[in-house]
């Protein structure tokens, strides 16, 4: 029955490593369209600020905080 656990666990930290992985690549917000008409001074997209990386360690932190709780309970 432990080992179940143990591979489920696993299982979410792999999922949730997965996840971050993906969110964490170099995302911008607006990408240009064909056909760029030059008279229109052009404006930088909208980039996805380091805040959200230090949110997503703050969620970690908080996560792995509550299931180490969880497992002192069991």
């Amino acid at each position: 029955m432990k080992t179940r656990k143990k591979a489920n666990n696993m299982f979410r930290v792999f999922l949730s490593l997965l996840f971050i992985i993906a969110i964490v690549c170099t995302t911008e917000a607006q990408i240009p369209l064909p056909g760029d008409d030059s008279d229109v001074p052009d404006v930088p997209g909208a980039p996805i600020d380091a805040f959200i990386g230090m949110a997503i360690a703050v969620g970690a932190y908080f996560g792995a905080k509550k299931l180490r709780g969880s497992k002192k309970e069991n």
